[in-house]
């Protein structure tokens, strides 16, 4: 994700004994999607970064790119084993 910004961040949070994740999605960010789709496809990726105790996200949410098929990889051994 070196290139990519991040659109928004999710943090774990506990209530009532319960757990829950809230974020924010930061709309700037997603000026360049168009504004017709009703729905944005998303990837979460925990942050690898967070050190105990501190106020950082515990999840980055990005945009995901469409797959192209020159993107998909055959995996080595394809075949099919019979039973």
């Amino acid at each position: 994700m070196d290139k990519e910004k991040s659109i928004g961040s999710i943090w774990i949070k506990v209530k009532n004994g319960k757990e829950f994740m809230s974020g924010v999605i930061n709309v700037k960010e997603m000026a360049n999607v168009d504004v017709d789709m009703e729905k944005v496809r998303v990837v979460v990726f925990k942050n690898l970064y967070k050190e105990s105790g501190d106020n950082s996200p515990d999840y980055r949410m990005y945009l995901s790119r469409p797959i192209k098929k020159d993107d998909i990889v055959p995996a080595e051994n394809t075949e099919l084993e019979p039973f």
